[in-house]
């Protein structure tokens, strides 16, 4: 119903109305559309509740992922470049995360590499050793020098003599041998007995030292020149006997001719069962690997890799060096400079492992370490101090103890000239009092001086006393009660007394208040005294209503005031009925 009808309705109910007729409408209107609007109710509200949203998307999801990549995997192609941007920033926010999650598959390939390629260095690098002070080795230096060749190119191509005896290509799941070759008069054992030992070598190490898989035998040695080089494959293995010192090149090629195999045949290894004899035509290829004992290439050259590897050696031996001697130097100009600051006496400065030991004294106040040594260029945590306490003599940072001592406030200068300090400006009585018990007792300082500091407590005193000496409280004529009119000034007269007690106290300075009562010149001497005594003691007793102790105020009645005469208007004589305050001081503060 519309707004209108509804307000025409109400209107006609509230004139009294008949009004059934809008309810009918109204009722029947419910039965006809009213599951209706409840359901775009419900509706409205599950499509403006971002949590219902998302709970109903999480639902039917992963269906939907299921079917898109059954389909035309149309959700991943459109999540890459969402994967791939999450991924990049992964990378720039948090690489470790990343390299922790690749580690396990990169791992053990890249320290297998390394131990292949740092294993070759050593082998070379002892034969050259072993070698360098013999008399072969003299001969092998001559024999560099005639040719024109390096002394280590010489070592290598003499040293570097093997031959490749038998190579088995063996079915790695059966161990039935697929292949065998050997070099003529070799005698050469059952290939069938070499396979089964390898296998249950292979076996062996597995079940007693828990290997993990992938992990697998590459090398068997038998005595000093006899070994056993074993390339793994997914289906095939290719195992080479080997007499004397193979380059670590050759493992290179046999792991190529592993691959090649795998490549060409693995039809043939996939379906195997039993029968070697679709492998026969593997036997020229494994022949090619009984050759290699006549490769120069292998023989009569420095590995690239060896000479790389000993320039990354020379290059980070100089790198180290270099640094170590930076360091050195920095070391040296930080103890010079940390002698040069004041409160620091460096009584020993060395390096022992991998830490900077200093040993002194040092002041408190004087200037922190750790700053200037990375200003130096060191590393804050190699640094090890040990600092024994004490109070340096420096002008400096006894002006900076002295401040810290005695704490001056802001309108107080401290100025050190030899071994006394003076304090100028303004403070107020404790203050100085606090100075003058604490100044000796600054290490460095002997003596004060406070002959231009100004005692703001003695000057608020002074001006005191003479704010209580302009209150005067004015009396009726013949009247001895204090008008209402007169208690504020009696409030301040009170304050100001109390102000001027407190500061006699912390100056120690005696303090004398005389409170004076006068009259004007009607009546005669003798009721004036004592009307104006009268009068004084009025105030006093209202003082005293006000905390006011009685001690060291007096009242006295002068009677007819000085300046009044018997002519005097009323006006004028108005002047003279006062009580009046004064308040006297001695000179000096006592200590």
């Amino acid at each position: 119903m519309k707004t209108d009808d509804l307000n025409k309705s109400s209107k006609t109910e509230k004139s009294g109305i008949n009004s059934t007729p809008h309810e009918e409408w109204i009722e029947l209107r419910k039965h006809l559309v009213g599951p209706e609007i409840k359901e775009l109710s419900c509706l409205e509200e599950r499509l403006d509740d971002p949590l219902t949203r998302a709970t109903e998307v999480s639902r039917i999801l992963p269906d939907a992922i299921t079917l898109s990549v059954a389909k035309d995997n149309g959700i991943s192609r459109a999540l890459q470049p969402a994967i791939d941007q999450s991924v990049r920033i992964s990378v720039t926010k948090n690489p470790q995360a990343l390299a922790e999650a690749i580690f396990p598959a990169l791992g053990p390939g890249i320290r297998k590499a390394i131990r292949a390629t740092i294993s070759a260095m050593f082998q070379s690098l002892n034969a050259l050793l072993n070698q360098s002070f013999s008399i072969q080795g003299l001969k092998w230096r001559i024999e560099a020098f005639r040719t024109g060749t390096t002394f280590a190119e010489v070592v290598l191509f003499h040293t570097m003599v093997f031959q490749v005896e038998q190579i088995f290509l063996i079915h790695r799941k059966t161990g039935i041998v697929l292949q065998h070759v050997e070099v003529s008069g070799t005698q050469a054992k059952d290939p069938d007995l070499i396979s089964g030992m390898l296998t249950a070598i292979q076996d062996f190490m597995n079940d007693s030292f828990e290997q993990k898989n992938g992990d697998e035998i590459e090398t068997l040695r038998m005595g000093k020149d006899m070994s056993i080089w074993v390339e793994q494959g997914p289906q095939a293995i290719i195992a080479a006997v080997i007499r004397g010192r193979p380059p670590l090149e050759l493992r290179q090629y046999y792991r190529e001719m592993i691959d090649t195999v795998h490549r060409r045949y693995l039809k043939n290894l996939n379906e195997f069962n039993g029968d070697i004899v679709p492998f026969s035509v593997t036997k020229e290829l494994l022949e090619d690997g009984l050759e290699q004992k006549i490769s120069n290439k292998l023989n009569n050259r420095i590995s690239p890799a060896f000479i790389i590897i000993l320039l990354i050696i020379a290059l980070a031996s100089g790198i180290g060096a270099f640094t170590v001697f930076r360091q050195h130097i920095q070391f040296k100009r930080y103890v010079e400079k940390l002698k040069s600051e004041p409160g620091i006496v460096v009584l020993h400065a060395d390096r022992k492992s991998r830490h900077y030991i200093i040993t002194g004294l040092k002041d408190t106040l004087s200037r922190d370490e750790r700053p200037m040594a990375r200003e130096a260029g060191l590393n804050e945590s190699k640094m090890v101090y040990q600092w024994e306490p004490y109070y340096a003599l420096h002008p400096k940072l006894i002006k900076t103890r002295a401040v810290k001592w005695l704490k001056p406030p802001k309108t107080v200068d401290l100025i050190l000239k030899d071994d006394t300090i003076a304090a100028s400006g303004e403070a107020s009585q404790s203050w100085i009092k606090h100075f003058c018990e604490r100044a000796v007792l600054v290490p460095g300082i002997n003596d004060y001086n406070i002959s231009e500091l100004k005692n703001t407590d003695l000057e608020k005193m002074d001006r005191t006393i003479q704010e209580l000496s302009d209150i005067k409280i004015k009396f009726d004529s013949g009247k001895q009660v204090i008008d209402i009119q007169n208690h504020q000034l009696l409030q301040n007269a009170a304050e100001k007394i109390r102000i001027l007690k407190n500061l006699s106290e912390s100056l120690n300075i005696p303090l004398h208040v005389k409170i004076c009562g006068f009259t004007d010149a009607s009546g005669t001497e003798a009721q004036n005294s004592q009307i104006s005594w009268t009068r004084a003691e009025k105030v006093l007793t209202y003082l005293t209503d006000y905390s006011i102790n009685r001690e060291n105020i007096v009242t006295e009645g002068k009677g007819i005031h000085p300046g009044a005469k018997p002519q005097d208007s009323e006006e004028a004589s108005a002047i003279y009925r006062i009580v009046t305050f004064t308040a006297t001081r001695e000179e000096g503060i006592k200590k």
